[in-house]
């Protein structure tokens, strides 16, 4: 009978180190997938944030150009009116 209790204990010693193991790689492969998830989140991130950044200056340079162009209508009109003027 102690025979068949020591193997009893050993079986159940080495159920339960099998069975955290098994439950440390377990936790580590999902830990691994999340930190892999998460860099990928970020690097989603960091492209959007880029494009932003492009985008936004692009539409700095189209208002300048836009207020530029605006600035000589207002001189030519300025003029065409005081042409006007002087025909009157």
């Amino acid at each position: 009978m102690e025979d068949d209790a020591w193997g009893i204990l050993i079986g159940a010693v080495l159920f339960i180190v099998i069975g955290a193991v098994a439950i440390v790689l377990i936790w580590q492969v999902f830990a691994t997938w999340r930190a892999k998830v998460q860099l990928a989140r970020e690097d989603a991130y960091r492209k959007l944030a880029e494009r932003s950044l492009r985008t936004e200056m692009e539409t700095r340079e189209d208002l300048l150009r836009i207020s530029e162009n605006l600035a000589d209508l207002q001189k030519r009109m300025t003029s065409i009116e005081r042409v006007m003027r002087e025909i009157d």
